[in-house]
């Protein structure tokens, strides 16, 4: 009897034993974090302030574990993704030229329903720049990153070498046009080996189109939206006469031999790093490849020149945003939002951008502890300078992926080098690139 209770006590404790093992195994799988996986632009030293940030949201919220991956060549893999049936949580889409088309075609997923879920609103962000890169036809299809304004940044040991006043940066037109005289240097042979900003370089090239908006154009000058229309103002010829103007001054074969020696962008050889250059239009980024190529460099950021009637609007620059997304398809659309709002907002901002590895970049949002954020954000010195600027009512918003803005920067980008080369007058290039891209909308 003794030996039929003792089996019957153990066997009863190993069916107690099983019930708490399998509820000890349920409840771990419940507790497991829900992946997202987001797929973004930055990659290498680039990359470590987001990383950071994901490590600090990760730490904060352990029903979710985010897993960031740079990736190149976005658009194409997420398109591959999204009709694989596979795609990764959240995609950076940067100030990406075939967003509108992406989302017509599918490609991402409308996000009003889900914030609407979460209670969440723009009213923390920068306005209007936020609503006008986020939504398509009164639809969001993304939430905001990180900010940025291109703006002149400049090398004042350079500036004082050449007599310039290190502490006061051209402002307009015309004293841009002096400080480039006094920063251009010639060898013995006539040769340049030093100018104050070249025209043909990663930056500023890749935005050449919108020169105008520095002779008092903006983007409604240029496009009429409505009628699909691209338009011709005078500050659009004269862009053009003024880039033309100088390859005339310094010579189109002089300029072009010069150019030849840049190293690329990101890279100690590029010729701002390198002391070719004295200027550059750069966005926050720049503090990045300054730490990293030349760290001794003394410099400065300052509004980008415009004509002298619109210095009174306040300090001038080009402003984008960049953004991310959630795929098609993609699973724990909740959960990716609930990341990319946090990220979004002034905790993941200040873990992105401060910190001995921090991206030193724009918060997304207009509300947050500047003192605490400009003493943190210690690889950026200049990061103050370019939040304020960021902030001035004289910037003019570079457009946010469109159809038009596709073709206006195709045809404006190839008119570059036959300007600059003088191969064709300034005006019949203008001409050119408008009947061109005009061409190119309506077959869209």
């Amino acid at each position: 009897m003794k030996r039929m209770r003792a089996c019957a006590v153990a066997l009863a404790l190993i069916m107690v034993t099983s019930v708490l093992y399998a509820g000890g195994q349920e409840e771990a799988q419940v507790d497991e974090p829900v992946v997202i996986e987001w797929w973004g632009e930055f990659t290498g030293f680039e990359a470590k302030g987001t990383e950071n940030a994901v490590a600090r949201f990760n730490e904060l919220h352990p029903n979710i574990e985010v897993v960031y991956t740079g990736q190149p060549d976005l658009d194409t893999k997420v398109i591959a993704a999204v009709r694989a049936g596979n795609p990764p949580a959240v995609v950076s889409v940067g100030n990406n030229q075939n967003f509108p088309q992406l989302v017509a075609g599918g490609t991402y997923t409308p996000l009003d329903d889900l914030m609407a879920d979460a209670g969440f609103d723009f009213s923390e962000y920068w306005e209007p720049w936020t609503t006008r890169a986020m939504t398509i036809d009164g639809v969001t299809w993304a939430l905001p990153y990180t900010n940025w304004v291109e703006v002149l940044v400049y090398n004042k040991e350079m500036f004082r070498e050449a007599g310039l006043d290190a502490e006061n940066p051209p402002r307009t037109i015309a004293e841009f046009n002096e400080a480039q005289r006094a920063l251009t240097k010639y060898d013995a042979d006539g040769g340049i080996v030093q100018t104050g900003l070249s025209f043909r370089t990663t930056f500023p090239g890749w935005f050449v189109a919108y020169y105008p908006y520095m002779f008092g154009a903006s983007p409604a000058d240029l496009y009429d939206a409505e009628n699909m229309q691209f338009l011709k103002p005078d500050a659009l010829y004269e862009a053009w006469e003024w880039l033309q103007a100088m390859a005339k001054e310094y010579g189109a074969d002089a300029m072009r031999e010069f150019e030849a020696g840049f190293g690329g962008w990101g890279t100690e050889a590029e010729p701002f790093l390198s002391g070719k250059m004295a200027m550059t239009w750069n966005g926050p980024w720049i503090a990045d490849h300054i730490r990293q190529f030349a760290p001794d460099m003394d410099w400065g950021v300052a509004s980008a020149p415009t004509v002298a009637e619109l210095v009174d609007r306040g300090p001038f620059g080009w402003v984008g945003i960049d953004n991310f997304a959630i795929p098609t398809g993609a699973e724990n659309a909740a959960e990716a939002l609930e990341f990319m709002i946090w990220f979004s907002g002034p905790e993941g901002q200040f873990s992105m951008n401060t910190g001995p590895e921090g991206s030193g970049r724009i918060p997304s949002v207009e509300q947050f502890d500047r003192d605490a954020f400009y003493e943190a954000a210690v690889t950026n010195p200049k990061i103050q300078d370019y939040v304020e600027l960021f902030g001035s009512p004289g910037n003019q918003p570079i457009p946010f992926g469109s159809p038009a803005e596709q073709a206006y920067n195709t045809e404006f980008s190839a008119i570059l080098d036959p300007v600059l080369n003088l191969e064709i007058d300034a005006r019949d290039a203008v001409d050119t690139a408008v009947e061109r891209a005009q061409a190119a909308l309506d077959r869209m």
